[in-house]
């Protein structure tokens, strides 16, 4: 019984310790975010507007979908900035 209750206790004490390392760092810094995605984008040339529909996995979300509509905004020949929200 007492076996019992020590290799409880520290599997405990080895679960609340080990995840400490990944806490964020102070004043919330250290939270990257990491993670990729693909999919299809609709564009319309004549007005710029672009909606884009992806899938991908990411490090805080796990697999997610993204939908994003955008502005292309023309800044010069063959040059492009643009406006995602």
């Amino acid at each position: 019984m007492r076996r019992m209750i020590l290799l409880a206790g520290l599997i405990f004490a080895l679960g609340v310790l080990v995840p400490g390392s990944g806490l964020a760092g102070e004043n919330g810094s250290n939270l990257p975010l990491k993670g990729s995605s693909a999919g299809p984008c609709t564009t319309n040339f004549a007005t710029g507007a672009a909606r884009c529909v992806t899938t991908g996995p990411s490090s805080h979300f796990g697999l997610s979908t993204m939908e994003q509509d955008i502005q292309l905004i023309p800044t010069g020949p063959g040059t492009f900035d643009w406006l995602a929200s």
